[in-house]
């Protein structure tokens, strides 16, 4: 079995319309894969930023082709929330600017700017906010 079919690597380029990233391992004097696929989970996008690293799965059949599971938590890259029933989802590279978050029965939206949209048009809820002071 090849020893090198889980490999952890760093994030060294994006393609972000084709959902592909190259990975440098250090390890192996900077070798740099082709564009892998990142995987996704229900359809969400999320692209690791460069020099993050990433968990990357190599076929069977060589490293050179693989897929890119993702990053990972680690203890200098805590989650921002965490706990039994907690469900988060990030959505910018610093934890805790934008996210959604499912904690003690609430859901908690947070952003910069949050726009709800419906086919009927589009509201800021900034906007929603200083109507009801």
């Amino acid at each position: 079995m090849d020893e090198n079919l889980i490999r952890i690597g760093s994030v060294s380029s994006i393609n972000y319309e084709d959902g592909t990233i190259r990975v440098t391992y250090e390890d192996l004097d900077d070798a740099v894969t082709d564009d892998f696929p990142v995987l996704h989970f229900g359809g969400k996008y999320k692209m690791p930023e460069i020099g993050e690293d990433v968990l990357v799965l190599h076929l069977s059949n060589g490293t050179e082709v693989g897929f890119v599971a993702g990053s990972y938590w680690t203890d200098d890259d805590p989650p921002a929330f965490s706990g039994p029933g907690v469900f988060l989802q990030e959505f910018a590279a610093i934890a805790g600017v934008a996210y959604a978050l499912y904690k003690d029965k609430k859901l908690r939206i947070k952003a910069p700017q949050i726009i709800l949209e419906t086919d009927a048009g589009e509201v800021d809820v900034d906007t929603l906010i200083e109507a009801e002071t």
